[in-house]
């Protein structure tokens, strides 16, 4: 499986050098090389002018969780925090 798999297909400029590059990283070993590599692949990408982000990458994600999800959420933390 590659990002391309998982990803839905949107063109923008240097979306394959991405792809390549998180492939790479992504095959480079265990959980701690695999987290090195895309740490400084992501970081170099962020550098890099050939790779343009698409603009809705930009944009706000909905709340998907309600009020009372979230102070349950909070509460089941805080309870297993205190023990």
């Amino acid at each position: 499986m590659t990002i391309n798999d998982a990803l839905p297909d949107l063109d923008f400029p240097g979306h394959d050098k991405l792809v390549a590059a998180i492939d790479a990283a992504v095959a480079s070993g265990d959980e701690h090389a695999v987290t090195a590599a895309l740490r400084t692949t992501l970081c170099g990408m962020i550098r890099d002018r050939d790779v343009q982000l698409p603009s809705c990458v930009h944009d706000p994600i909905e709340e998907t969780t309600t009020p009372a999800a979230r102070s349950t959420a909070a509460r089941a933390w805080a309870t297993a925090s205190s023990q």
